[in-house]
């Protein structure tokens, strides 16, 4: 698209500061987790017919820094997380093995 000298072109924002969080492997499912208190999100890898991860990670309020809380163990590609609504501990995981399947898990349990 050309802009004409009367139309200015749109420019992106400038963020103040931004955060990385690196994974082994590819991402599809991220989903943020409904508590007031922290910003917290999961994040579910995508492997085709091997196990996958689940990360729970938290953005820290000072310094926007990404720390990994947890690492679950996932036994198939995940297609969408959910976090639950009533209990910050709990999510639910979209996969397909042959049939669409849904897990609830609890976050606090870790490898």
């Amino acid at each position: 698209r050309s802009f004409s000298s009367r139309e200015p072109p749109m420019l992106l924002p400038r963020l103040e500061s931004s955060s990385v969080y690196g994974l082994r492997h590819k991402a599809r499912a991220v989903a943020p987790i409904l508590d007031g208190d922290t910003c917290q999100f999961l994040l579910g890898t995508f492997r085709f017919r091997e196990e996958n991860e689940v990360h729970l990670l938290e953005i820290s309020d000072d310094d926007s820094e990404i720390k990994l809380k947890r690492l679950l163990a996932h036994p198939n590609e995940i297609w969408h997380l959910a976090s639950s609504p009533t209990n910050s501990s709990l999510f639910f995981s979209i996969y397909e093995d042959g049939d669409d399947s849904i897990i609830l898990s609890n976050s606090s349990s870790h490898y």
